[in-house]
């Protein structure tokens, strides 16, 4: 009987141990339940002040589909912010706060048993305020090019990638025949650029905005490009059609300056701009620039 009650009081003890850790000498534990890795080379990317731009690769999950969640980067929990079982591999969350920081996971669900892998955690800023103004009044400008140059003492930051709002006519078309950014020379005329300006409308395939007695503002899609908030930045566009250019005047020189070329003169998209000009202390088309 004491054999008995000894085989069962080893079983009771070895058993256990060997489902946890492996079987008796063997020194290759069995292993625990390992999902695997989740959709790779997952990016994010910030489009605006409120919108992230999500990117990832569905090789191996092609029967799977797809969960987005989101966090601040200051909170602890994820919140899934997609449609159940998104198909496409790009996704884009919207509704953030400005200049705000955020931690992205997406997982991959299969259709056939609804196992789910999560990627790795990526994190992105939506963009901030570089620049901000006030444009209150009208002032006619058809087929005027207009060069504007910011100074650093307006520009609240730096950033890899910049967005524009421009303020746009209230009673009658515009046409912008070209309008390009950079950052001015660091000597020569202050309205020559320090290479080739970076182009957001150019004049083969120009931005026509009809008229809309309840127009207010367009925010043009976020480009790549370096802005050093030390530098003195440089916006110029063309404008053309019988319109109205939105203006603020009596802005002090120390913070912007602006020339009208004559017009039908393309300057907007040249780094070399005219001579001879007169800075005036005045903000056109531009209502916003942010920048991450």
């Amino acid at each position: 009987m004491e054999w008995v009650l000894l085989a069962l009081l080893v079983a009771a003890i070895v058993i256990p141990i060997v489902l946890m850790f492996g079987f008796a000498g063997c020194d290759i534990p069995f292993p625990l339940h390992d999902p695997s890795p989740g959709p790779a080379n997952l990016v994010a990317v910030a489009v605006s002040r409120s919108a992230i731009l999500l990117r990832w690769d569905a090789t191996g999950f092609e029967t799977s589909r797809f969960q987005v969640r989101r966090k601040r980067s200051v909170d602890a929990t994820f919140e899934v912010v997609s449609p159940p079982l998104l198909l496409d591999t790009e996704f884009t969350v919207t509704g953030l706060e400005e200049d705000t920081s955020y931690d992205f996971l997406v997982s991959a669900i299969k259709l056939s048993d609804e196992e789910e892998s999560g990627s790795s955690a990526v994190t992105a800023a939506t963009f901030g305020k570089v620049f901000e103004t006030t444009l209150p009044t009208e002032a006619a400008g058809p087929n005027r090019c207009v060069a504007q140059r910011i100074e650093p003492a307006r520009l609240a930051r730096s950033g890899t990638r910049v967005q524009l709002t421009l303020a746009i006519p209230s009673g009658a078309p515009l046409l912008i025949n070209g309008l390009s950014i950079s950052h001015a020379a660091a000597s020569g005329d202050p309205y020559d650029s320090d290479g080739p300006p970076t182009i957001l409308v150019d004049v083969n395939a120009p931005l026509f905005i009809p008229a809309d007695p309840g127009a207010g503002f367009l925010e043009l899609p976020a480009i790549d490009f370096a802005l050093d908030q030390t530098r003195p930045l440089l916006v110029a566009f063309d404008t053309g059609l019988q319109g109205q250019v939105r203006l603020i005047t009596n802005v002090s020189q120390t913070e912007a300056t602006s020339f009208a070329s004559p017009p039908g003169v393309q300057q907007a998209n040249v780094a070399d701009r005219q001579s001879g000009f007169v800075p005036v202390g005045s903000i056109a088309l531009i209502q916003r620039i942010d920048a991450g």
